[in-house]
């Protein structure tokens, strides 16, 4: 089976890859400062969880213990309780 990451970003969050790639769009949307890279950020944004999502029901499927680890940590941001 897959093994189950749980230390470094991965202590806090389930998607730290997908967290950084939104940082970066929002980066490239700051820079361009018009209304449509804004739209395109949203969109970007809205992809990015869509995508998590996909993943982590394959993981649930697959990996006994995700389940815990998903009640554990943030999904693209930590949990703050």
């Amino acid at each position: 089976g897959a093994l189950l990451v749980t230390s470094g970003p991965y202590r806090r969050i389930r998607h730290p890859l997908y967290f950084g790639e939104i940082i970066h769009i929002f980066g490239v949307a700051i820079l361009a400062a018009t209304p449509a890279a804004l739209y395109l950020f949203v969109v970007a944004v809205a992809l990015q969880a869509i995508r998590a999502k996909i993943e982590e029901r394959k993981f649930l499927a697959s990996v006994p213990e995700y389940a815990e680890f998903r009640r554990n940590t943030g999904f693209l941001w930590p949990k703050v309780f």
